[in-house]
């Protein structure tokens, strides 16, 4: 999303390397049109911008379609946290790679989904040296019944029986920092306590 490029280019202009890592890449059912929506992608952006009913319920549509779909691929990595850990693996060699960018120090910062994802980078072992999440769930459980009354996150014991879920080789040298609000539903006080 243009949100975290934004980031990673505020991160550059104050002298850091900064990498937006694309985890969710072209899908069918997430493709790269749909992320982003705005008022301009409407099919009549004018009768938005005048607050017709007809251009709220097509940017309702495509609000809903960006959703929707982000959720579904979410859910679909979160089911294959082995991919998670070599697509960010794969991210950091690239990144690291890079002339401007250290050989060695590296950090990650991530909010959701990149919260979840900075968490699986140190459980991974990843060469890291600090972690930053904001509103990202300690673990890293799918969806059950997506879009019904009856979602709700695995248990533990359904997502060891579930998931091939890959051996935690913590990188216990790296920082991390975890934020998420005391009112955040996604992540109540008896998960925090629970720890990650």
């Amino acid at each position: 999303k243009q949100f975290d490029v934004d980031q990673a280019a505020f991160l550059a202009r104050v002298g850091y390397v900064g990498v937006a890592m694309d985890l969710y890449q072209e899908n069918p059912d997430y493709r790269f049109e749909d992320r982003n929506p705005s008022r301009e992608d409407a099919p009549f952006p004018d009768a938005i911008n005048a607050n017709s009913s007809d251009g709220e319920v097509e940017m309702h549509e495509l609000s809903k379609r960006h959703f929707q779909g982000a959720f579904r691929v979410m859910n679909e990595l979160l089911y294959h946290p082995k991919r998670i850990r070599a697509l960010t693996a794969a991210y950091l060699e690239k990144a690291r790679a890079h002339p401007a960018a250290h050989k060695e120090f590296a950090a990650g910062i991530g909010y959701c989904l990149g919260g979840q994802t900075c968490l699986e980078q140190v459980r991974a072992g990843h060469n890291i040296q600090g972690t930053v999440t904001f509103h990202g769930l300690l673990q890293s459980y799918p969806l059950l019944n997506l879009f019904t009354s009856e979602m709700r996150r695995m248990t533990e014991e359904e997502y060891q029986s579930q998931v091939d879920v890959p051996p935690n080789n913590y990188n216990t040298k790296c920082k991390v920092l975890v934020e998420n609000g005391d009112i955040d539903d996604h992540v109540p006080p008896q998960v925090r306590a629970g720890g990650w």
